[in-house]
Parts: C-alpha cells; structure tokens; sequence
C-alpha cells in the first residue's frame, strides 16, 4: 500500500483499531522477514554441506607415502634391529642415533595415518547427521500445524535416518487424519 494512504487510513481510524492495523502489519513484515531468514539459511546450510562434501577428504599424500615405505622397510628394520644387538660392538653411536630417528619417524607417520582415518570417519558421520536433520527440519515445515510441527521436531531430534524420519512423520500425519 502507499504511504500516504496509509496515514489517511490511520488518521480515520479510532486509536484502537489504528493499534491493530499497525500490529498485523508489523507481523506481516515479521513474518516475511522470518520466511526470507529461513530460506536462507536452509540455502547457505545446504550449499556449505554440499561444498564439504565435494572437498577432498582423503588422506594427504605424503603421510600415505612414508606409511607405505615404514610398512615396506618394517621387516627390513626388525631384521637390521636382530643383527645389531649380535654385533651391537661393531655399530658406532650416529648409526644408532639415525636408527632411534627412524624408528620414531614410523612410528610418527602411524599415529598421524590414524589419526587422519578417525578425523575423515568423524567429519563423514558429522555431515551425515547434518544432512539428516536438515531434511526432517523442511519435512517438518510443510507440516499444517504448530502442535504437528513441534511433535514432528521432538521425535526426530538426533535422528540420522533420512527412512526414519520419513516413518516417524508419516505416522504423526496419520495419527492426525
């Protein structure tokens, strides 16, 4: 509407009703505002969980690297360790400084692989449960009711299923048929 329209339609109105006019419009702009918020979220959340997982998650390519060579020279170190405590005499102290290095290395290099493998699990079942709540939450949207819409939330919550929201939703819309 015009401004100016408005001001005349308020200037006519008792002060009671001018209150209420401004209120619905005042929630109609909320509301508006509310629906652009929402939209939006539900866009960048998408878009950031999309953007995750097309990114690389894999392990880096050196840590793969040394892995696979401490992996191929393991038996060769156990048995270079067997003939070094027979002839330990004849081994000066920088050999067995650099063999205490790589030893420690291998061992580095195995931790780090580990570590990789557990934070890629983490970061995989993370998304997935992100993925998951953000399909019930616009499941839960198209939901008539506010009553339905809270009873949908408190039965998905934590659900990572996208099968079991899909039946716990379908259910509560039977119920209220």
């Amino acid at each position: 509407m015009n401004k100016n329209k408005i001001i005349e339609k308020l200037s006519k109105l008792p002060t009671d009703e001018t209150k209420a006019l401004w209120m619905m419009e005042r929630i109609e702009g909320i509301e508006k505002d509310h629906e652009q918020f929402k939209d939006k979220l539900s866009d960048t959340t998408a878009k950031t969980i999309n953007e995750i997982l097309e990114e690389d998650l894999t392990i880096p390519e050196k840590v793969l690297e040394y892995a696979s060579k401490g992996e191929l020279y393991d038996d060769l170190i156990k048995q270079f360790k067997i003939r070094m405590s027979v002839e330990e005499g004849m081994i000066d102290e920088p050999v067995k400084k650099l063999l205490k290095e790589a030893k420690e290395e291998i061992i580095k290099l195995r931790a780090n692989i580990q570590k990789a493998k557990t934070s890629t699990a983490m970061i995989k079942e993370d998304i997935k449960e992100m993925d998951a709540q953000i399909y019930a939450y616009e499941k839960i949207e198209l939901l008539e009711n506010d009553n339905l819409k809270k009873r949908a939330k408190k039965l998905t919550e934590g659900t990572k299923s996208k099968d079991t929201i899909d039946t716990i939703l379908e259910q509560i819309v039977k119920e209220n048929d």
